[in-house]
């Protein structure tokens, strides 16, 4: 009897050993694994692509109208003698035939002075689109550092590059893909491997900055971007600090300054006058 107690005793106090070591051997390893966290893999930064609307820039109204390119032409007609009721119907029938219904080359068949639309274009600008300083903070940080950065727009190329001009980035940018380009919407994965295989850069280095879920989040993941900054609406982001953008880049991305400098990175007045319109171009350079 004694002997089958004793070795109830020495068992149970068998497996309390066995219990208390394994307990104390995972402390030690959950420990080691809090005090020394395992840094996340970071990727690497060869390209950055940005939207326009509610990105760089926002109507004061909360959205950007890009009827108002067609209003002030409509307007400049009625100053001409046209009536209100058929100045606007003018504008978009002849819209419709020029290329990419750009106003510019739609001011030329009106008969409507281009220089002075760009003016009127220009103080609208000036009057009702605000400029995000966190996305031009970080467009400025990456062109800097010699990393390319492209538009990504759903609007044409002539109306983003009237925009960009305004907001003095023009010559920062390598290249504007819209629609018209890629042959399909943003929407559309299409419209980012478009993208990926013109820029030459492999999808998993390059990033997507924007404001809408999927045209700028989930299509360009899915396409096999690297990464996607999606931006909060415009009341929590003036909340956040004024370089947080950069510093969330910065904490997901390994960057790697250029040994050259990109060449369209030069920095110009956002007061400078527009150029005056060449028949048949918009005034601005191809690319």
């Amino acid at each position: 009897m004694g002997m089958k107690v004793f070795m109830r005793w020495l068992y149970i106090e068998k497996n309390s050993f066995f219990i208390l070591l394994f307990t104390a051997v995972s402390c030690l390893f959950v420990s080691k694994s809090n005090a020394e966290p395992q840094e996340v893999e970071k990727m690497e930064l060869c390209g950055a692509c940005f939207d326009i609307d509610g990105t760089l820039t926002t109507h004061v109204m909360g959205y950007h109208p890009v009827g108002y390119f067609e209003f002030i032409l409509a307007g400049m007609l009625c100053r001409k003698g046209c009536l209100p009721v058929n100045a606007l119907e003018r504008v978009s029938l002849v819209e419709n035939t020029v290329a990419e219904a750009n106003p510019f080359l739609a001011a030329e068949h009106l008969g409507l002075n281009c220089a002075e639309y760009r003016e009127e274009l220009m103080r609208y600008q000036e009057k009702y689109l605000d400029r995000h300083q966190d996305t031009l903070r970080l467009l400025a940080f990456l062109t800097d550092r010699g990393i390319p950065v492209f538009i990504t727009t759903n609007n044409t190329k002539a109306r983003a590059e009237t925009v960009l001009e305004f907001l003095g980035i023009r010559r920062k940018i390598r290249k504007i893909y819209t629609p018209q380009i890629t042959g399909a919407r943003k929407k559309s994965p299409d419209f980012w491997m478009y993208v990926i295989s013109d820029t030459g850069i492999a999808s998993k280095n390059l990033v997507v900055i924007g404001d809408e879920e999927i045209s700028d989040s989930q299509v360009p993941l899915h396409a096999g971007f690297g990464m996607s900054c999606l931006l909060p609406e415009k009341r929590e982001r003036e909340k956040l600090p004024a370089g947080w953008l950069v510093q969330k880049v910065k904490a997901g991305c390994i960057l790697r300054e250029s040994a050259t400098k990109n060449p369209d990175s030069r920095k110009f007045s956002r007061n400078r006058r527009p150029v005056p319109a060449v028949p048949g171009e918009t005034g601005y350079s191809a690319e």
